[in-house]
């Protein structure tokens, strides 16, 4: 029995030493083929597609925050290290390791921390067609974060978005100096996915280097080639160019310069209608759409005379897809406002759904604008007869349908509302009230699109004038208001305050040597022009570009006797 005690003692001794030192548990020699897992916590996630991977394989797809352990466990002592293979998505995040690399132990490893943080890009737009001298263009993401570009070329706003967010950027103010342009944004909404979004912002000259010129009663256009060194009109070849329309009455280009929309006053046995001309941009030249003319109004015009009443222009929205204009509608004085999509490749309308909307009685002239944005349509109108009942309607536009919601109707002081104009930024609306001989100015709400008037009516000449259009210089803050009435017939200059939206004369009444139409400026900021109904031509006025004045040339461009 002593023998037997001795033998075992050794036995039951190392029994104790395994089960003391075996396990993952405690310090000590582990047991032969023990292992362990590797693993730790994930913290901040909130995209997908995260995988990570231990000692550079073991693929782990981790789908939200929280515990994880790779598949694979390790013998003690054998090398780990817990890297990021791919990192998460919608929303963009990157995920960092700590404590996830080092030598497994006698236990689990549970330290390794990913944590994971959204990541955030700049907006870049990239700017195209802003003339050199285009100065003010202001563009804003998310409705701020301005952004002053005075330069073609790529630009980031400030503020950066984080990923999985939306950005809209718009144009808070169009250029305010240089020649009048109008600058669009094209995909300038969506949701920052994993890089930096880039928006596209284009430039154009809201005037061609052409100007057409209806002839009203020879149905034709005319065409001139503007030449920028002196002002001067040089005759397009093959002009003037014929009209199915009846008595056309303002030329209008949609702003890629593709299309030209003439509106049509038609007759007491023609319609109203909007023809559209295909434009040659390296001749000038015109070709009416097989779709053209467009109707407006299923009844023609009831007038007394074929040229008593002229159509306005058709307004064309910034985004150049669609456009507006008021026409009489029927064998009564009730005028209506008309509204289509603008087909970009074909030049084609199609009428806007829940329009026409009725408009009050009366004549309408120059009476459709749009704010800086496009986002508010501001339309001249009558509530009824007698002075005092003209007013400017509101209208908030949806972009691309153009279908309209109103806002309300604001009175002018004077009916005859017309000559509607918008200064640069949007912050001041100008109209001008024939029936009563004066001006109005309006502070414009922006965000409600909604008009306060700064001032009183103000006259525009002498007892009996009659103002019919409103034409404003953006490099002067200077706005030309042609008076048709009393005679002569001449253009009122006023500078407009635009921190407080009041308007003062600039010297009295110009007289235009007969020229009474209201008139445009062109493209580069130096010259402006009026028809001549005495004379049947285009008279010019140089402007001087410190004070904005107008200094009548002796040379005027000769157009056919049946012009306009």
């Amino acid at each position: 029995m002593l023998t037997f005690a001795r033998r075992a003692a050794p036995v039951c001794g190392w029994v104790i030493l395994a089960a003391c030192h075996g396990g993952g548990g405690g310090g000590g020699t582990p047991a032969p083929g023990t292992t362990y897992t590797i693993g730790g916590t994930v913290s901040g996630l909130v995209g997908s597609g995260l995988v990570l991977q231990d000692n550079a394989g073991n693929d782990l797809a981790i789908g939200g925050s929280g515990a994880f352990t790779f598949s694979t466990a390790l013998a003690s002592g054998a090398a780990y290290n817990v890297t990021v293979l791919a990192q998460p998505e919608t929303p963009s995040q990157t995920c960092i390791v700590t404590g996830g690399s080092g030598a497994v132990g006698g236990a689990n490893v549970t330290t390794a921390q990913i944590n994971c943080t959204t990541n955030s890009y700049p907006v870049e737009v990239s700017v195209t067609g802003l003339d050199a001298d285009g100065l003010g263009l202001v563009l804003q993401n998310n409705g701020g974060n301005d952004l002053a570009v005075n330069a073609n070329g790529a630009f980031d706003f400030a503020t950066q978005v984080p990923s999985g967010s939306a950005y809209t950027v718009t144009v808070k103010s169009q250029p305010t100096s240089g020649p009048f342009q109008l600058c669009s944004v094209t995909n300038g909404s969506g949701t920052v996915g994993k890089a930096a979004p880039n928006v596209a912002v284009t430039c154009v000259l809201r005037f061609f280097k052409y100007l057409y010129l209806p002839a009203q009663a020879a149905n034709q256009i005319g065409a001139y080639k503007l030449r920028p060194s002196d002002g001067h009109l040089i005759a397009v070849p093959g002009q003037p160019f014929p009209s199915r329309g009846t008595f056309p009455s303002f030329a209008v280009p949609e702003l890629t310069g593709k299309f030209l929309l003439v509106s049509n006053r038609g007759s007491a046995i023609e319609r109203p209608t909007v023809a559209v001309y295909a434009v040659d941009g390296a001749t000038g030249s015109l070709a009416e759409i097989a779709a053209s003319p467009y109707d407006l109004s299923s009844v023609p015009m009831d007038q007394p005379a074929p040229n008593a009443v002229i159509l306005p222009p058709v307004a064309v929205h910034p985004s150049d897809a669609f456009g507006y204009v008021v026409a009489p509608s029927n064998t009564t004085p009730l005028n209506r406002l008309y509204g289509a999509t603008i087909d970009s490749a074909t030049g084609e309308l199609a009428q806007i759904p829940g329009l026409p909307i009725d408009m009050g009685v009366g004549t309408s002239i120059n009476g459709n604008a749009f704010d800086s944005a496009g986002k508010y349509l501001f339309v001249a109108s009558n509530s009824g007869g007698g002075v005092g009942a003209g007013q400017m309607r509101s209208f908030e536009v949806s972009v691309p349908s153009g279908v309209l919601t109103p806002i309300g109707g604001f009175p002018t002081s004077g009916n005859g509302a017309a000559g509607v104009v918008l200064t640069p930024a949007g912050d001041y609306l100008l109209t001008a009230n024939f029936g009563s001989g004066t001006i109005m100015v309006f502070a414009v709400n922006k965000s409600a699109g909604t008009l306060t008037p700064t001032t009183t009516p103000v006259p525009t000449g002498p007892a009996g004038s009659f103002p019919t259009g409103i034409v404003f210089n953006r490099r002067t803050n200077v706005f030309y208001v042609s008076n048709v009435r009393p005679g002569p017939v001449s253009t009122a200059v006023f500078r407009l305050d635009v921190a407080t939206g009041i308007p003062t004369m600039v010297g009295g009444p110009v007289d235009t040597n007969g020229a009474a139409r209201p008139g445009f400026i062109h493209p580069s900021g130096r010259f402006y022009y009026q028809y001549n109904d005495s004379t049947s031509a285009i008279q010019r006025f140089a402007i001087d570009q410190t004070t904005g004045a107008l200094m009548l040339a002796a040379d005027v461009t000769s157009l056919p006797s049946t012009s306009m």
